[in-house]
């Protein structure tokens, strides 16, 4: 009687039924957020056992307003981590604390040096360019740059703005317990690629140190280094989710294209099928092996805990793009991190793929890759995938009414769904549990 072992892993919509799900309070939730929390899956069942805790994430991006309400929980405590983050800058003078250069200048595309800066105390600082930053003011918004003036604390509050159950105030973002670890950077591409080494070397050297996962919503031609610091430190075991560009064309945009990190693009608002106008996507005649502006789609348009560059001052707002469909799906692979603490980043991956929901055409395809981020599927209703299916040939001699038992061993142990088909080339099959009787 020859005998196949094989896991059963397909989406089972009834793994939750009658159990109470988490529904945040905060103010705008039910009525702004709906435009993207409508469309990202059961994202309240995930928030009743997973909310990002204990979870890594490196923000690279334009600065943060590390004081805004919605980035401090009730209890008093920040999500930044603020001593650990970074500015990275060019800069043709600079006076003061530790304003150390970094590595060499391999790469450099512009004057100027790339200057790695950290948080000083309130009485200390650095005056670069003839500005003075004091405490931890070199990570908070550029001021004077009015296109990222307030682009990096959308992102935050997108992926992790803090849920008040008691307050009611705010918004929610998708991993609200996560730690982020704020790197901002001036946009010149070898900032960027600082960035990334100051992560490869300094916070991934040491395990309680370590990013989980990083997103990138930055948008820039094709730059080896920025590539090259990403496949190392995705190899180190970081997940990196980047956003695939906001120009509406085909044409291979990093790091979204880099060819082991995730590339996202943009669902139109409140939909859960149509492209947003603006989403880059992939060249015709690309297949989901090459390096792809858009892996998945996540939506496009939301409402965040955002800055006003006018009057330096917190508030709401709606806004839009790649920039912000990308830390979406970074907020997903935070909660399957901590669903999955020992899982790599190929399993994500493909945990990712197979949980999307298919829209557009069948399959992968060059408008939504493998399709729509569904975070219920992803975190609570798929099993880690890599399960092993192992097959052995036996032969039973059985006496009239003797019960074969049959056990198959299921790896990776936490995997969700845990039912096993046992088939073989006779005409009899059982679906049993793990352990059961055929």
């Amino acid at each position: 009687l020859p005998a196949e072992a094989i896991v059963v892993s397909e989406y089972d919509p009834e793994a939750k039924e009658g159990r109470p799900a988490y529904s945040p309070t905060d103010e705008y939730y039910e009525t702004k957020q709906n435009i993207s929390m409508d469309h990202v899956g059961d994202i309240e069942s995930v928030w009743d056992n997973f909310k990002g805790d204990g979870i890594r994430v490196a923000v690279i991006d334009s600065g943060f307003d590390l004081d805004n309400p919605d980035f401090i929980d009730e209890q008093g405590n920040s999500m930044f981590s603020i001593s650990e983050g970074r500015m990275f800058a060019h800069a043709t003078e600079v006076t003061g604390q530790n304003a150390t250069y970094t590595m060499d200048k391999t790469g450099k595309t512009g004057s100027g040096q790339v200057v790695q800066f950290a948080p000083q105390a309130e009485n200390v600082g650095y005056k670069i360019n003839d500005v003075w930053y004091y405490g931890d003011s070199i990570l908070r918004p550029w001021a004077g740059y009015s296109k990222y003036s307030k682009h990096g604390t959308d992102v935050c509050s997108t992926l992790a703005s803090r849920a008040h159950d008691t307050t009611h105030t705010g918004t929610i973002g998708i991993a609200p317990k996560v730690t982020i670890v704020p790197i901002k950077v001036d946009f010149w591409t070898d900032s960027i690629y600082n960035a990334l080494y100051y992560i490869k070397n300094t916070l991934n050297a040491n395990a309680s140190t370590a990013i989980d996962v990083v997103n990138m919503s930055i948008e820039a031609p094709y730059y080896q280094l920025v590539d090259t610091y990403v496949n190392y430190i995705v190899n180190q075991g970081t997940i990196v989710v980047a956003a695939a560009g906001n120009s509406n064309y085909d044409t291979a945009t990093y790091p979204a294209s880099s060819p082991k990190a995730i590339g996202v693009g943009a669902l139109d608002r409140d939909s859960s099928t149509a492209k947003a106008s603006f989403s880059n996507y992939n060249a015709s005649g690309s297949t989901k092996t090459g390096n792809n502006n858009v892996d998945l789609v996540a939506p496009g348009y939301v409402y965040t805990a955002s800055w006003n560059s006018s009057t330096s001052g917190h508030t709401y707002s709606e806004t839009q793009g790649t920039s912000f469909s990308s830390p979406i799906v970074a907020g997903a692979a935070a909660l399957w991190k901590q669903a999955h603490p020992s899982g790599t980043v190929d399993q994500f991956k493909s945990d990712l793929w197979i949980s999307c929901v298919d829209i557009g055409t069948s399959g992968w395809d060059t408008t939504f890759g493998y399709g729509r981020l569904d975070i219920g599927r992803l975190v609570d209703k798929v099993p880690v995938t890599g399960v092993t299916i192992s097959e052995q040939s036996l032969e039973l001699n059985l006496d009239a009414h003797q019960t074969p038992k049959l056990t198959a061993t299921v790896q990776p142990t936490d995997a969700t769904n845990k039912e096993v088909l046992w088939m073989s080339s006779e005409e009899s099959v059982a679906t049993v549990d793990q352990s059961g009787v055929v």
